[in-house]
């Protein structure tokens, strides 16, 4: 597996998936967003450190661009599926590219992996099949 430091748009896309869906409320305040999108930078980082060592060094980002990390305000709409498949994406490569060493043990990378479940069965519950699926009896 080869990993790498995903790129600040797909950093933002990943963090939008933590603010909560238009219409509904949010848990997170945007400067905890800003938090969380440098964590998840650094994870990303920690992780590379775990795969390649000493040799991450030039792979990573520094730590004044992870502190300058500012998430760009943007709420998903749960109705909007295929926006929501976007950010989806952009989260699992976030995941995968955080899923070495000790990352995976990580309070954050469950985290990540719990929000992309729930955007897994808001996209499922969007679909024209499962919406004609015989309900529940």
């Amino acid at each position: 597996m080869s990993s790498f430091l995903v790129s600040e748009s797909t950093l933002q896309d990943a963090v939008t998936c933590f603010a909560g869906f238009e219409g509904k409320s949010s848990t997170r305040a945007a400067e905890d967003l800003d938090v969380l999108g440098r964590r998840l930078w650094q994870l990303n980082c920690d992780a590379l450190y775990d795969r390649y060592g000493s040799k991450a060094v030039n792979m990573v980002c520094t730590a004044e661009e992870c502190a300058d990390f500012r998430w760009r305000v943007a709420i998903l709409d749960d109705r909007d599926t295929a926006k929501m498949c976007h950010h989806l994406k952009a989260l699992e490569c976030l995941i995968y590219q955080c899923s070495e060493g000790d990352c995976v043990k990580s309070d954050l990378y469950n985290a990540m992996e719990v929000r992309a479940d729930m955007l897994r069965r808001a996209i499922v519950r969007n679909l024209p099949e499962y919406q004609k699926s015989d309900s529940w009896e």
